[in-house]
């Protein structure tokens, strides 16, 4: 499964771009919300097309580049600074962190003899 945000179709229609993906997902971005975008005249944004294999919007004579997996984020609320990718602390992990860095830190692997 691929992880990254590529999308297969690009279209707008006042107010929102609509981004269509290749499993026949789709979401609709409010030009708005972004100020990248919202800046930008309705022809511009009909000039927006999709480049790095689907990966960012892009406009040439704007020299504009969007990567697509931000918008989502940012449009999402979870933007990246503030998105975990899975990272979990607590001070119960820090408290044991700090105790094994005590007693010398993590323990090296022994290379078995064959």
């Amino acid at each position: 499964m691929s992880q990254r945000c590529a999308a297969a179709r690009l279209s707008y229609q006042a107010p929102c771009l609509h981004l269509g993906f290749e499993d026949g997902s789709a979401i609709l971005l409010p030009v708005s919300n972004y100020p990248e975008l919202a800046g930008l005249s309705e022809a511009d944004l009909l000039g927006l097309e999709l480049g790095f294999s689907g990966t960012a919007l892009c406009h040439k004579d704007l020299d504009l580049h969007l990567a697509i997996a931000r918008l989502i984020l940012d449009g999402t609320g979870w933007g990246i600074e503030r998105f975990p990718y899975g990272r979990q602390s607590s001070s119960a992990k820090a408290q044991a962190a700090r105790l094994n860095g005590k007693n010398g830190g993590r323990p090296r692997k022994v290379a078995e003899v064959l």
